[in-house]
């Protein structure tokens, strides 16, 4: 199981319903959860408050440095079955950031 997010715009093409084009999207494991809690950036990534992705830069961008601030102590929390680690939590952050400023205006599409 894991987290899907997606950066989309639809787009009116003159049919009868718009097309969802996607812009970006990321996924990461569950199994992360107790490390994101203890980041405090859970809800930036599982529950994000449903804003245009602009928004969201600044809560991904500290919790990004959060997470490379306290990286010892949260590689405690990397899971035992070896399905993700800090390394995966800190890239999904930076990307999700990264296109977040490249599509301020995107929508957000979690899947969970």
């Amino acid at each position: 199981m894991s987290l899907d997010i997606e950066l989309y715009v639809d787009m009116d093409t003159g049919g009868e319903v718009p097309v969802r084009v996607t812009l970006w999207e990321g996924n990461i494991t569950h199994n992360l959860v107790p490390m994101a809690r203890a980041a405090d950036v859970y809800t930036v990534l599982w529950a994000p408050r449903m804003v245009p992705a602009g928004e969201l830069v600044q809560g991904l961008r500290e919790g990004y440095d959060r997470v490379l601030e306290r990286y010892p102590e949260l590689t405690q929390h990397n899971p035992r079955n070896g399905w993700g680690n800090a390394d995966n939590l800190l890239m999904l952050l930076r990307e999700y950031r990264e296109a977040a400023e490249k599509h301020p205006k995107a929508k957000i599409g979690i899947s969970k």
